[in-house]
C-alpha cells in the first residue's frame, strides 16, 4: 500500500497583519463617521427646546474604541423635554432627529 502524504503550512505574521487591518478599518470608519456625528449633534442642538440654553448646550459626543461614538446630554430635565413637556418641541424630538441620520444600533437612554 502507498504512503499517505500530508502538507503542513505555517504562516507567520498573519495575526499581526489582521490586527493592523482591523485597526486601519476602525480608523477609516471613525474618520468617515465623524462628520455625520457632528451633524447629528448640531441637529439635536437645533431641535432641543430652549429656555436657559442649558439643555441645548448639553449635547456632545464621546469617542469609543473601535471607531464608535456615543451622543450624550446629561442635563437632568432632558427626559421631560423629550417626553413633550415643552411647547417648542413635541414628544420624542430626540428620536425623530436621530432617525434622519440612520437606524439606531443600541438604546436611547
Amino acid at each position: 500500500m502507498g504512503k499517505k502524504s500530508s502538507i503542513s503550512i505555517h504562516l507567520r505574521g498573519v495575526e499581526a497583519t489582521f490586527n493592523q487591518l482591523e485597526k486601519d478599518l476602525d480608523e477609516e470608519v471613525s474618520v468617515k463617521l465623524l462628520p455625520v456625528v457632528n451633524a447629528a449633534v448640531v441637529a439635536l442642538k437645533y431641535a432641543t427646546p430652549i429656555d436657559t440654553g442649558k439643555a441645548r448646550n448639553g449635547w456632545h459626543y464621546n469617542t469609543l474604541f473601535g471607531g464608535k461614538y456615543v451622543l450624550r446630554n446629561n442635563v437632568e430635565y432632558l427626559p421631560a423635554l423629550n417626553a413633550g413637556h415643552s411647547v417648542q418641541a413635541g414628544p420624542f424630538f430626540i428620536e425623530r432627529t436621530l432617525l434622519r441620520f440612520g437606524k439606531p444600533k443600541g438604546l436611547l437612554l
